[in-house]
């Protein structure tokens, strides 16, 4: 039976896209470790991601994650410490889905 999976690989890519991580889907595919085709060959053939390519994205996005936070403290100006904090607070979603998504997957193997 196919896993039906949390993740919303076009969602994560507009999420991404708005929040200036990236730019084009295959920087997506870029972030999971994968060719810059990977993202459109995954969603024309409504496949979900494997382990490898969340992990990477995982990963990934976490270190980015941690530069955002970092901004956050070192920039003078509140607005702009406010918008990283904000950006952290959805990439700390994105992480926890991407780990709930890997976990699930690892139990049900």
């Amino acid at each position: 039976m196919k896993h039906k999976p949390n993740i919303d690989l076009r969602g994560l890519a507009e999420t991404l896209i708005e929040l200036s991580i990236i730019s084009t889907q295959s920087e997506l595919s870029s972030l999971a470790g994968k060719q810059l085709s990977w993202t459109s060959s995954t969603l024309a053939r409504n496949r979900n991601p494997s382990i490898d390519a969340l992990t990477h994205l995982y990963v990934n996005i976490s270190d980015i994650l941690f530069d955002t936070k970092e901004y956050a403290i070192s920039v003078a100006d509140q607005e702009d410490a406010e918008s990283y904090l904000v950006a952290a607070a959805d990439l700390k979603n994105i992480t926890e889905l991407l780990w709930g998504e890997i976990e699930e997957r690892c139990q049900n193997a």
